[in-house]
């Protein structure tokens, strides 16, 4: 599938529009006096306050772009198990958001995050089949008092580090596909068990190609309209350190339609278009060639209540635009449809995830960031596993139509028409392609579990993950490499709690 919303011309006025932006009206920097020295060394002008970008500049600085089709990402501190391509048209989809509430399915309401949380979220961001990461971020409860500082989850004897280890690994036995880290919402302490569970499963090899891939992206995002925070400005300098290693820089402004941007969609790209515009100019002025990314979180404001609606059909559209306009510059595309609005999963929550995944998907973004509700505040295991599945389906009718010859199957119509009563069913040509051309599971068809509540279906796979975490560790290998861990962690106790340099090595350096 393939779904545009602009036509080159339409491209091409958002562009100039944008330049202009830039240069008559320019982005204000707070507290920031070394990067606007930077920027005004580097050809741009500071008047009345604020840095103005000149046209020629903006389009020198697109110039040193590398070419996208050369790009991968997957950085594992965000969850991803492997590298995946940024080419044009080549599309992963991640979980998104800041989840400040989790849906309770059982007690029908939300509640707050806690820090429990985060071991039962990463299992079941694990088992997900076709949300290949996890970038989302807990906002537990404690953060939110006024002290403002989570509760850190200790392992002070060697029983508890014992069963985090265990419990880590019976709850992943069975998944084939390469895992990330998904220690995103952990704590320190858990962070160090979970590298060295990661370890035991997939060996000693696999961690250390993880670790040379950790940590070494950049977000760069400004504040809408036009802004830059003291906080985020210097961020760029640090690409003039030659040590800084960074493998993509991710910009994403979040403008929201009527409130920090025009109310007219034209209007939102355009603004949205010249503050990543702005952060290329400056990201590549700093190193340039440097791989970027072209970010889209922005949303209609329901302005009935000055609330940022994501489930708005709108988004999808804006989406769509921003990875035409991302492509019109060669960049790779990050984008957030199919978060819904809804604040409880339902039949409005399925509907709003999948009419925005169906256009991110159809769009070709690159990096599709998606299933959290109530705008990206409020996860549910249940909507995520709902939203692996919708991801799995759309995925199936992303592809193309085969029209090969096998495909086409002229053939196999003029064979089975030539039979009396013309049945295809126990064709082998049914059998071979069944599965290619037509998605199966228990969601979807005729079967009698397909006719079950999607969401209660969801919940009872949610448990099931869940449950797996009490079943026994399997495996000649895994039992070889744990006790090899055990037996480390009890000689030194400390090293993996400081995580200093390549503290795991010494952990692993029994494995075979």
């Amino acid at each position: 599938m393939h779904i545009q919303a602009l036509r080159a011309e339409d491209i091409e006025r958002i562009h100039q529009a944008s330049l202009t932006v830039l240069a008559d009206v320019g982005v204000l920097f707070h507290k920031a006096p070394q990067v606007e020295e930077f920027l005004v060394a580097n050809g741009c002008r500071a008047e009345g306050g604020r840095i103005r970008f000149p046209a020629e500049l903006v389009e020198d600085c697109l110039q040193r772009l590398p070419d996208r089709d050369t790009l991968t990402f997957g950085d594992p501190s965000l969850g991803y198990g492997e590298q995946f391509s940024l080419a044009k048209g080549a599309s992963n989809i991640t979980i998104n958001g800041n989840a400040y509430t989790i849906y309770d399915h059982q007690a029908g309401a939300p509640r707050h995050c806690v820090e429990a949380d985060s071991d039962e979220f990463s299992l079941i961001a694990a088992h997900l089949k076709n949300l290949v990461a996890d970038p989302c971020d807990l906002v537990f409860h404690s953060e939110r008092t006024s002290a403002g500082r989570r509760k850190q989850i200790t392992f002070d004897s060697a029983d508890a580090r014992g069963e985090f280890l265990r419990r880590w690994l019976a709850g992943r036995q069975g998944i084939e596909r390469p895992l990330g880290l998904n220690v995103r919402n952990y704590s320190s302490q858990e962070v160090a068990l979970a590298t060295l569970a990661l370890a035991i499963r997939d060996g000693a090899a696999t961690l250390e190609q993880r670790m040379s891939l950790w940590e070494q992206y950049i977000w760069f995002n400004p504040l809408s309209p036009l802004q830059w925070h003291a906080e985020q400005a210097p961020i760029v300098l640090e690409l003039l350190d030659p040590a800084r290693k960074c493998t993509l820089v991710i910009i994403s402004p979040e403008v929201m339609m009527g409130t920090s941007c025009p109310v007219t969609l034209a209007g939102a790209l355009t603004q949205h278009n010249a503050e990543v515009l702005a952060a290329v100019t400056m990201v590549q002025l700093a190193r340039p060639g440097v791989p970027t990314m072209y970010g889209f979180v922005g949303a209609p404001t329901d302005l009935r209540t000055a609330d940022i609606s994501h489930g708005s059909i709108e988004t999808g559209l804006l989406n769509v635009a921003a990875v035409q306009i991302a492509d019109r510059y060669g960049l790779p595309s990050r984008i957030c449809p199919g978060n819904p609005s809804a604040k409880a999963p339902g039949a409005r929550a399925a509907v709003e995830t999948a009419l925005g995944l169906a256009l991110g998907l159809a769009a070709g973004g690159n990096i599709i960031m998606t299933a959290i509700l109530d705008s990206t505040l409020m996860l549910s295991y249940e909507h995520l596993i709902v939203t692996d599945e919708i991801a799995g389906q759309l995925l199936n009718i992303n592809g193309e139509i085969h029209t090969d010859a096998d495909s086409l199957a002229v053939e196999v119509i003029a064979a089975c028409s030539a039979q009396s009563g013309g049945s295809f069913a126990f064709n082998e040509h049914t059998l071979k392609h069944m599965k290619r051309d037509i998605y199966y599971s228990d969601f979807t068809g005729r079967v009698a579990a397909s006719q079950e509540d999607w969401y209660d279906k969801a919940h009872t796979r949610v448990k099931d993950i869940l449950a797996r975490r009490s079943d026994g560790v399997t495996g000649a290998e895994t039992l070889e490499r744990l006790a090899a861990v055990e037996k480390r962690l009890a000689e030194d106790d400390r090293s993996w709690r400081a995580k200093a340099n390549d503290w795991w090595r010494f952990y692993v350096q029994d494995f075979a």
